[in-house]
């Protein structure tokens, strides 16, 4: 070879291939974990929406996720009927979601080709029972099990006569 020639040699083509595909392969691992946690923080965005809005429809109509041959009393003088179910409840309690007279469509919710499952629980505790509150728990999750990925919202359903739930 001239002294006079300048380039690179085959050797330093190489490294440099060799570290610019380093980086590369860096980048893609990035750009694929955060794909994955868009996609997760989507799923979470979404639970968390469907929880507060089931929650919502819970506390202002509770006898759409109750089946209705439960709250069905004649004997009873109250202004909901709904209300005579609800001081005869035994806690912890939570619904059949396979009643007849409850609409899947409250249970099975649907957004962006996944589902998602809806739980509710109800408990009660003295002090809440001295105030005819109800502490209402929801859980919405990806499995059906709800064993992971799930969201949990509480708020207080009031079956006093003539009272509004507390807002949460």
């Amino acid at each position: 070879m001239n002294k006079q020639e300048k380039g690179f040699t085959l050797i330093e083509v190489s490294a440099a291939l060799l570290i610019i595909s380093f980086i590369l392969l860096g980048i893609l691992s990035l750009m694929q974990s955060t794909k994955k946690l868009s996609a997760e923080n989507v799923d979470q965005l979404v639970m968390t929406s469907f929880a507060t809005g089931s929650l919502k429809r819970f506390l202002d109509h509770p006898e759409l996720y109750i089946p209705t041959d439960a709250i069905i009393d004649s004997s009873c003088n109250k202004v909901k009927k709904i209300n005579c179910y609800f001081d005869t409840l035994k806690f912890p309690s939570s619904f059949d979601v396979n009643h007849p007279s409850i609409s899947k469509d409250l249970y099975h919710l649907q957004a962006n080709d996944q589902n998602y499952f809806l739980k509710i629980t109800l408990t009660q505790d003295v002090s809440e029972k001295n105030k005819e509150l109800i502490n209402v728990v929801l859980f919405v999750s990806k499995d059906q099990n709800f064993n992971k990925g799930r969201v949990k919202v509480e708020g207080y359903l009031s079956y006093a006569e003539n009272k509004e739930a507390p807002k949460n």
